[in-house]
């Protein structure tokens, strides 16, 4: 997938973990291009040890470099992941508009699907067989009147919303952590169909866990 210079600055910044999103907003907003980023960083110096201290800094300009940028991007790569910034046309339109959308969200399957009619169902993790059922049987019968159902990778209700979804090619499955590391494991399987047959989406990068 090809890139805009502004969506690789994104991509780029939101590689950092350990820098706080609050943080990565406020950095990004003095940065131009990934050209000039190392002038950048030095001319900001003031600015960003005060928001994430000397460490986050070093960790900014130290890796302010082709090589870093080409790493991060061949990370994803070997995930099989994808990735659509708040820079990107296709960035859900909802999404842009809460407090604090992330800066990319990270995905294996149908993309557009984050730009349909969608339906949340989530649920707990240990309710009762009925609940269970419901869940299923509103996600089918949502799904086959054309909504989307976004639901998470969890046992229980948001697993069998998710399943049922599947049968109808609209579902989004979202991840607590990175898709490398789907909770819980036992559900890596249906992960593996909801980005086959679906969408499955996370705000974290690749190896990040829930």
């Amino acid at each position: 997938m090809k890139y805009s210079e502004r969506e690789l600055l994104v991509l780029w910044l939101d590689s950092f973990s350990e820098i706080e999103y609050s943080k990565k907003r406020l950095i990004y907003g003095l940065l131009q291009d990934k050209t000039g980023l190392k002038r950048a960083i030095e001319q900001n110096k003031a600015v960003i040890i005060k928001a994430c201290g000397n460490a986050g800094y070093n960790a900014l300009y130290s890796s302010a470099d082709k090589d870093y940028l080409c790493e991060t991007l061949k990370k994803m790569e070997q995930a099989g992941e994808t990735a659509i910034t708040f820079q990107s046309e296709k960035y859900p339109e909802k999404l842009k508009n809460i407090p604090d959308p992330p800066l990319a969200l990270y995905m294996k399957g149908n993309a557009e699907l984050l730009n349909s009619r969608t339906f949340g169902i989530v649920g707990s993790r240990s309710g009762t067989a009925q609940s269970f059922a419901l869940a299923a049987k509103f996600a089918d019968e949502l799904s086959s009147a054309g909504l989307t159902i976004v639901t998470g990778t969890a046992e229980g209700a948001d697993a069998e919303a998710l399943a049922a979804a599947l049968k109808n090619g609209r579902a989004i499955a979202v991840s607590a952590g990175g898709l490398n590391n789907i909770y819980p494991a036992a559900n890596r399987d249906l992960a593996e169909k909801a980005a086959e047959h679906g969408l499955i989406i996370s705000e974290h990068r690749e190896d990040i866990k829930p």
